[in-house]
């Protein structure tokens, strides 16, 4: 039977990646990516922690997610302004956590959440922009 690699953030350079989406102007696509390594390391940080968080924080923080159909409809080469903001939100609470991570835990995984959260804020402003000039 093949085995297979699994990958983590890391291995697919997912920063560069989205940085590289947001060079070509491909911010659907930029927000998917961003988000998935959003939610891929707040997972990580969530288990990471699991023993030194109580479980009714690690679920709170679990909760805050988008539905599934919010995200997928960057398939259809726009994302609305009006999910892009309850994006925005999550985001938002997801990035106080990695500052709560990284205050008490100093993660190398916080630290990389931190900095999608930030390039996920650059990704809102710029397709902002891209939106309101059309």
């Amino acid at each position: 039977m093949a085995k297979y690699k699994e990958y983590t953030i890391d291995d697919l350079n997912l920063e560069s990646e989205i940085k590289t989406k947001i060079d070509n102007k491909e911010y659907p696509l930029a927000v998917f990516l961003a988000y998935s390594a959003i939610e891929c390391l707040t997972q990580k940080i969530i288990l990471m922690t699991a023993k030194e968080i109580d479980a009714d924080k690690a679920n709170r923080i679990n909760k805050i997610r988008l539905p599934q159909s919010a995200i997928f409809l960057y398939y259809q080469g726009e994302i609305k302004v009006e999910i892009l903001e309850d994006i925005e939100k999550l985001i938002s609470k997801r990035h106080e956590y990695a500052h709560y991570f990284i205050k008490r835990y100093l993660s190398k995984k916080a630290y990389k959440l931190d900095t999608v959260c930030k390039l996920y804020r650059k990704i809102f402003r710029l397709y902002k922009k891209h939106l309101e000039s059309k």
